[in-house]
């Protein structure tokens, strides 16, 4: 509990107490609602005080009560750190017992000040109106008597109104306050003085903890100046001031030739963190008292040097900060004294120990000598060999380098590409012919100058190239080969033409220190481009126009070969029949190997629809139109979890198309199976297609994806040898690639990969 002290009354009383209480006393006051007007269980009212009053669970309380606490039992638990005293009437507290006995013989109704003043809601809270107050309080009472303490002017004027009111005659019987002032002052008196005893038996035992203390620091001081090692020093000292000071934070630092060479701490987890630690290194004064006279530090001097510096934080009296400062400057004096010796011990052995190694070492270095002037003769003359053969290496190393650096030299001036090199600040540190003589400057305008603004320095859209997203800028920084097959130099005279480049990243002792770009002038092969693009465009309108001009043709002999088949068939004789046969088959496949030229020549020249593709929504729709193929094979086709492309719809479906029915034209004897598979390789997805068919020699599998590649000619296999020619050119528009893996009367697997993020390029 702290130092305060509370009266707990009810509200009547609580005047009275206002009253007497002198207002330089620490004293409280905390009242709760009066229950003399009916008998009630004030416990209940009181415990919810004490806990909502916080204040009552810190100080010393003392409950006063009256009838409020004359009817009830023991009270409750909560109230059991309280002093409780408790009269039959709150009139006890003013007059005598037999006093009241006689008043209340009479037929006296007695009333306090604050009862006065309340008479109108005491009315009200017993449901009282004047007829039945009238009537209650003439059948029990003769005469209202006001005990007036003096503690309100006008309470007689309220006691005259509620006498009017009941029409009933009342007096006033002057008490004074002297009795209750009395009994206020004695609780208070009684209070302080076992605060008082509590405080001196407090220091009575701080004071034989001391002396405990105080002889074994004692102890501990003469074991300072015998210690002969700093750790030890240093744990005696936190053990010294923790003893004495009892602080909850002890730091030290030490020093050596005005260098902190150690931290402590105690508790020791402190020693962690390096900030506790910054202030101490400061202190240049014999001592400092910290803020809030929590502590100090002490500066450990011997002589005029610094051996450290200690932080007692925390003392457990702070009151007796200048004592301990005192006490602390004193026994800093024996620390230092003790730290002094330990190093002087420490050095001292420390030469010891080197003199000894000193000695162990010149005699070691005696034996050694003698040893070397033994083979020294043998050992010159090694080295002198060693020398010899080192300078003939040197000078045909040298020799190597003069012409490796005539033939880079050579290289670089016969080579067909532009080659020049630049520092990391992009200035031009060589160039070679050919680049001078593509880019119209001569050498001596290009080395030491600023490569971008020469040549470089704006786009193909005419828009400026700043230098920071220069390809060749960024391998100076970061030292990535860049590769660029799009951009344009400028020459001398103010024209551009396209270029393609490596940009590399140029070293020096190991260290990145510009970059070297070979380039050359690619108008030539933009034009070839140009003009091989308009040749193929060219060959697919032909191929278009050459398809449908050899269809009519084509469809008039296969109508008029099936009419000669509808008609004659049986009429001529049976050679004739299967001559029709051949010639309706030829024409069927002579329409199917034009159908399929076409879409050949077509592929990779007409805008594309792209789209994102479910591939095995796609797979179900091209197993339902091979149904027919599928159910004459007896084929069984399973597939893994096929992934979403962006692809041409029509793209993915003719290689699928392809793919299956190559597997189902080339089924061997037994039951058909097929299945796709599916994996991550990389940034692409890789497919598998693969059956337990008639398989391909090695010998054919370069060959399968060429033109009119057919193995099986005239046979039940045979197509029109276009489908797998078709399957790679569509990869091909996206950058994939297909190949064959097969084992001859077992089975094929076709594997094929497209990109995941499906774009094509």
């Amino acid at each position: 509990m702290d130092g305060r002290f509370c009266f707990v009354a009810c509200s009547y009383l609580k005047r009275e107490i206002e009253a007497v209480l002198d207002t330089d006393k620490p004293v409280e006051i905390i009242s709760f609602p009066s229950q003399a007007d009916g008998p009630g269980d004030s416990w209940q009212s009181i415990s919810s005080l004490f806990a909502e009053a916080d204040e009552l669970l810190h100080c010393h309380s003392e409950l006063l009560g009256g009838c409020c606490t004359a009817a009830n039992k023991n009270p409750p638990d909560i109230l059991s750190g309280m002093d409780i005293h408790r009269r039959e009437q709150c009139f006890e507290y003013f007059l005598s017992k037999s006093l009241l006995n006689h008043y209340y013989s009479e037929g006296a109704h007695l009333l306090l000040p604050a009862m006065a003043a309340d008479w109108k809601c005491y009315l009200e809270r017993n449901g009282l109106d004047r007829e039945t107050a009238k009537a209650y309080f003439h059948e029990t009472t003769r005469k209202l008597i006001l005990l007036d303490t003096n503690s309100d002017p006008k309470a007689p004027l309220y006691l005259k109104e509620f006498a009017e009111y009941l029409d009933l005659p009342y007096s006033i019987l002057p008490v004074g306050q002297d009795m209750f002032r009395l009994f206020i002052e004695q609780r208070i008196l009684q209070w302080q003085l076992a605060q008082q005893l509590d405080t001196k038996n407090s220091e009575l035992n701080f004071a034989e903890q001391q002396m405990a203390d105080l002889s074994m620091a004692f102890d501990l001081i003469n074991t300072l100046s015998a210690s002969k090692s700093e750790a030890q020093i240093v744990k005696r000292m936190g053990n010294l001031f923790t003893m004495l000071f009892s602080p909850s934070k002890l730091l030290l630092i030490t020093r050596d030739n005005g260098k902190v060479n150690g931290r402590y701490s105690w508790p020791e987890e402190l020693i962690e963190e390096k900030e506790h630690f910054d202030h101490l290194a400061a202190l240049d004064s014999e001592y400092e008292k910290l803020p809030g006279g929590s502590g100090f530090l002490i500066n450990l001097y011997y002589g005029d040097q610094s051996l450290g510096v200690i932080e007692i934080n925390g003392i457990a009296f702070p009151e007796h900060l200048d004592r301990y400062l005192n006490i602390s400057l004193t026994l800093a004096k024996v620390c230092s004294l003790g730290l002094a010796n330990a190093r002087s011990y420490e050095r001292l052995a420390e030469t010891s120990d080197n003199l000894a190694l000193a000695l162990k070492a010149e005699q070691s270095a005696r034996d050694a000598l003698k040893c070397q002037q033994e083979n020294l003769e043998e050992l010159v003359s090694e080295r002198t060999a060693d020398l010899r053969k080192t300078n003939e290496l040197l000078a045909h190393e040298m020799t190597e380098r003069t012409l490796l650096s005539q033939r880079v030299k050579s290289i670089l001036n016969s080579a067909g590409e532009g080659i020049f090199g630049i520092d990391q600040q992009g200035s031009v540190t060589l160039i070679n012919p050919a680049a001078t003589s593509m880019l119209g400057y001569s050498v001596k305008e290009m080395v030491g100058s600023d490569e971008h603004t020469l040549i470089h320095h704006t786009r193909m859209d005419g828009f400026s190239y700043p230098f920071e997203e220069s390809p060749i800028y960024k391998t100076t920084k970061d030292g990535k080969v860049r590769h660029i097959t799009d951009e344009v130099f400028w020459r001398k005279d103010g024209s551009r033409f396209p270029v393609e480049y490596i940009s590399s990243p140029l070293s020096k002792h190991k260290r990145l220190a510009g970059a070297v770009v070979s380039f050359r002038d690619v108008t030539e092969q933009r034009a070839l481009q140009k003009s091989l693009h308009q040749a193929n465009a060219d060959l697919a309108e032909y191929a278009t126009i050459a398809s449908h001009q050899l269809q009519e043709p084509l469809r008039l002999i296969s109508n008029y070969m099936q009419l000669l088949a509808s008609r004659y068939r049986g009429r001529l004789d049976k050679d004739a029949d299967e001559f029709i046969d051949f010639a309706v088959g030829g024409a069927l496949h002579m329409q199917h190997l034009l159908d399929s030229l076409l879409l050949y020549s077509h592929l990779g020249s007409l805008p594309l629809t792209m789209s994102h593709i479910d591939c095995s929504t796609l797979l179900i729709s091209i197993l339902e139109s091979l149904g027919g193929e599928i159910a004459d094979a007896g084929a069984e086709i399973s597939h893994d979890p096929l992934p979403v492309l962006y692809a041409n719809r029509e793209h993915m479906q003719l290689l699928l198309e392809h793919l299956l029915d190559n597997a189902i034209k080339n089924r061997a004897d037994r039951p058909l199976k097929v299945h796709i598979g599916i994996q991550q390789h990389g940034a692409q997805w890789l497919f598998s297609v693969a059956d337990n068919g008639i398989g391909i020699a090695e010998r054919h599998m370069g060959k399968i994806f060429g033109l009119f590649a057919q193995l099986q000619r005239h046979s039940a296999y045979a197509g029109v040898g276009l489908g797998l020619a078709l399957c790679k050119k569509i990869l091909e528009i996206y950058d994939g690639k297909i190949w064959l893996e097969s084992n001859e009367g077992l089975g094929s697997t076709f594997y094929f990969t497209m990109p995941m993020s499906g774009e094509k390029k």
